[in-house]
């Protein structure tokens, strides 16, 4: 078996030395850069990975430094722990990944989901037109019970209700193609939604299996959509007060006159005190303007 090092200690030994990592450390480490281990995972098999995403990404690999306490042997793959500016940078890169990852999940499940349910729902509707010509082929053979039983009552010739007879086979035979062709297309199109639904769960089993994270996140940003849009249906369902207009205007017109520096229309049947220090009380006209009068 080949000696892994990382930063100096073993990473796939006993782990009873004092140069040598635990499983536990191992699992943070690979939590620290965001690498997703089984529970399963062998020391082995989390070292291979960790040393794996450091050559692909040709990132540094963040090792805490309560972690990384010993001085560095000869390594079989040399690993350097990341100065402060590294690990930022390295952490706005994986952040920008989880991003993009979180918004191609998103769009793909958005995309499935809506392919899901257009099958569904076309599905459905040839189910109910195939529904309908079975319904329909029963009322004609109804009919055809009822016309010919009528027809013998009425003393009608046997050529004439057999005549009748042939009439009626033949729309019941042209309605039971019909109602071929609407089983066909109904069973085509309940493949087809039947399809779809399984690439969606097994889409998000895939990804809930590799990125569980990805999928709690999108989750609860899903989540946080809903509840504003609650919010923002509420907020709008409530009638909206009236706005309070009643302010004073700071502008040469309404500072310099002797009535209140407020416009009177929008301050309807109020009591305030004019710039010349009087009582006016805004009150209507005849016209149904209102104006400012002094108070006697």
């Amino acid at each position: 078996m080949t000696r892994l090092y990382l930063n100096g200690k073993l990473c796939n030994g006993s782990g009873r030395g004092k140069d040598e990592y635990t499983l536990s450390e191992l699992k943070q480490i690979a939590k620290d850069n965001n690498l997703f281990i089984f529970t399963t995972s062998t020391k082995e098999d989390i070292c291979k990975e960790i040393i794996k995403h450091h050559k692909k990404s040709k990132q540094p690999i963040v090792i805490s430094p309560k972690i990384s306490n010993s001085p560095k042997p000869i390594s079989v793959e040399p690993v350097v722990v990341a100065s402060a500016a590294k690990v930022a940078s390295a952490s706005r890169a994986s952040g920008s990944k989880k991003a993009t990852k979180v918004k191609t999940y998103s769009t793909t499940l958005a995309t499935l989901e809506k392919e899901a349910e257009k099958a569904r729902i076309n599905a459905a509707d040839a189910d109910g037109k195939y529904l309908a010509t079975l319904e329909n082929i029963e009322n004609y053979l109804i009919k055809k019970d009822q016309v010919l039983h009528e027809a013998i009552m009425n003393k009608k010739t046997k050529k004439q209700v057999l005549a009748m007879s042939d009439k009626f086979d033949k729309k019941i035979e042209t309605l039971e193609k019909k109602s071929k062709k609407a089983r066909e297309k109904y069973y085509d199109l309940a493949k087809i939604a039947m399809d779809k639904l399984m690439a969606l769960e097994e889409f998000t089993a895939r990804v809930v299996t590799k990125s569980p994270n990805v999928v709690k996140e999108v989750k609860e940003v899903k989540e946080v959509k809903e509840v504003k849009e609650v919010k923002e249906a509420r907020a709008a369902s409530k009638p909206k007060e009236p706005k309070n207009e009643c302010v004073k205007i700071n502008n040469k017109k309404y500072s310099e006159r002797p009535s209140p520096a407020y416009p009177a229309n929008e301050c309807r049947d109020k009591v305030l005190l004019g710039n010349d220090g009087n009582q006016y009380i805004s009150v209507s006209n005849k016209a149904g303007i209102y104006r400012w009068v002094l108070l006697s």
